[in-house]
């Protein structure tokens, strides 16, 4: 298990990268609004849990989603079409649009980030305060 503090650090590297690979690129800042969507997610979700008290901020937990989904697309494709718009998370849908139109950017800002510790933190994500 990785310390709280390494999990936050890999997070906002992760995020980080994202926008440093997609946001100079035209007016829209596309990390941002990928964000702002896991936000939303991550909100809804912290209702539904009422009560629990988390290591990691629903704002840490967003960006994780948020760089999950980007490096999802890069390492497996993307896999979703136009009809499955309605069926899964708009944060995945735009996550896949953005490797598709800037996978050059993405994979050169992702060539020495450690991806196999990034996923490792999703079975830690909801970690409550001991």
């Amino acid at each position: 298990m990785t310390t709280i503090t390494k999990r936050k650090q890999l997070i906002k590297e992760g995020f980080n990268k994202v926008k440093w690979a997609v946001d100079d690129l035209s007016m829209r800042k596309y990390a941002d609004e990928l964000l702002a969507l896991e936000k939303g997610y991550e909100k809804n979700h912290r209702a539904f849990c009422d009560g629990r008290n988390l290591v990691l901020s629903a704002n840490d937990c967003a960006k994780y989603y948020a760089v999950h989904h980007i490096l999802d697309a890069l390492k497996n494709g993307t896999r979703h079409d136009v009809k499955s718009y309605i069926y899964i998370k708009q944060s995945i849908f735009l996550a896949e649009s953005l490797v598709e139109n800037y996978r050059f950017e993405l994979e050169h800002q992702f060539k020495d980030f450690d991806t196999q510790a990034f996923f490792d933190i999703q079975d830690q994500l909801y970690q409550e305060v001991a």
